[in-house]
């Protein structure tokens, strides 16, 4: 995939909404919090994807933070920080105000 999604940077650990619409990753590119910080793009009507939304402070630290995952019925996050995996309920993906 071209920009906004692969860069010069290490991006890794995507994962694609279950109908397609979005895409949450890993990527150390310039300007986050440290290490890898976790991002989301959300798919257009034309097919190209939107400029990348760094998640923040709530789910990223000064550290690696690698493989954000939502569950099937799209009711948790799965989030994995410095060695541990943590989960919380989620919030709608699809309109990221009340999430990032």
């Amino acid at each position: 995939m071209d920009a906004p999604i692969n860069s010069d940077s290490s991006d890794v650990d995507p994962f694609v909404g279950k109908d397609g619409s979005f895409m949450i990753y890993a990527s150390n590119r310039p300007g986050g919090y440290g290490g890898h910080d976790q991002y989301i793009s959300y798919k257009k009507a034309d097919g190209t994807w939107t400029e990348l939304t760094n998640l923040g402070m709530k789910f990223n630290t000064p550290e690696d933070d690698y493989d954000m995952d939502v569950s099937p019925d799209g009711k948790y996050l799965f989030l994995y920080w410095n060695g541990d995996i943590y989960w919380m309920k989620s919030l709608d993906l699809e309109n990221p105000k009340g999430l990032w």
